[in-house]
């Protein structure tokens, strides 16, 4: 959804404090972006991001929660019950709650399509979006 967002209505949800806040981008700016998305992914081989296409009824719905895991070490995530709500953050270093958000994530990401997690695919797709 935010891809489609970003590409097709110029927004671009900025994570803040308060939330995930539509900032409007110019043509340039998102040019920027995804430019830097493409040398992310060219130049470090730990760097991967994975696009959902279309159906997502297989997938859960996790458009309100944000999560990043830091070195095996600590689990940082952002939740946001709507719009219009403040976004509650959590840290925890907890072994056993940082291995079950790898869990999660490697779970999630085995349920996307090769073609969606594939670097050369998403850099050439990234790049067609660029035209």
């Amino acid at each position: 959804k935010y891809i489609e967002e970003l590409i097709h209505r110029n927004l671009f949800y900025l994570n803040t404090c308060l939330g995930y806040t539509p900032v409007r981008l110019e043509k340039n700016e998102i040019a920027s972006l995804i430019n830097n998305i493409i040398h992310l992914l060219y130049n470090y081989k730990n760097y991967k991001i994975g696009i959902v296409f279309g159906n997502t009824d297989t997938m859960p719905d996790n458009s309100g929660v944000n999560y990043t895991i830091k070195s095996r070490h600590a689990l940082m995530f952002d939740m946001l019950k709507d719009s219009n709500s403040e976004k509650t953050s959590v840290l925890t270093t907890d072994t056993l709650l940082v291995r079950a958000g790898e869990d999660y994530f490697i779970k999630l990401w085995t349920q996307l399509s090769v073609i969606n997690t594939d670097k050369e695919e998403l850099i050439t797709w990234l790049k067609s979006q660029l035209q």
